[in-house]
């Protein structure tokens, strides 16, 4: 838990932490879609923390119509 007001940027810093907690070797995360950033998915995937996170629908094309 964290009481920053944006989950973008803590996916590896909470699921680190929850390795840690757990005192777990290997850790599979699940979060939804207000955790997903590139650079966050990476530092996991270097931590040897295997993450699930949808992407966002965010593209521009409905704004075109």
């Amino acid at each position: 838990m964290t009481n920053i007001d944006s989950d973008r940027g803590q996916l590896s810093n909470v699921a680190e932490q929850a390795r840690d907690a757990l005192e777990a070797d290997e850790l599979e995360v699940i979060a939804d879609c207000a955790y997903y950033k590139g650079e966050e998915i990476t530092a996991c995937e270097e931590a040897g923390i295997k993450v699930f996170v949808p992407k966002p629908m965010t593209s521009g094309a409905k704004a075109d119509g």
